[in-house]
């Protein structure tokens, strides 16, 4: 079984590819899609462990609570003033 994980930042948007090398699971956004981001924390599994959820606004008024990968969360201190350099308002 061949897993993989990869987070790509370009010049118009974000995007993790996770799961299996044939059959990826592909989730991201487009900067000039994005309003804000605010970072909020759930409770999950029969642990109640707490993990950190992305709450997306859209400008178009919709909201994604995002599950980020574990590599895009280890990332985030170098994600996030990407977005703030592309005008994405951040809330932590």
């Amino acid at each position: 079984m061949v897993y993989m994980e990869q987070v790509t930042v370009s010049k118009t948007e974000i995007t993790q590819q996770t799961g299996l090398a044939w059959m990826p699971l592909i989730k991201g956004f487009s900067y000039d899609e994005v309003q804000m981001v605010r970072f909020t924390t759930t409770r999950v599994g029969r642990r109640q462990r707490i993990i950190v959820i992305w709450e997306i606004t859209y400008k178009d008024g919709n909201i994604e609570n995002f599950n980020p990968s574990d590599l895009w969360e280890r990332n985030t201190d170098s994600i996030v003033p990407r977005l703030e350099e592309m005008g994405i308002l951040i809330i932590r």
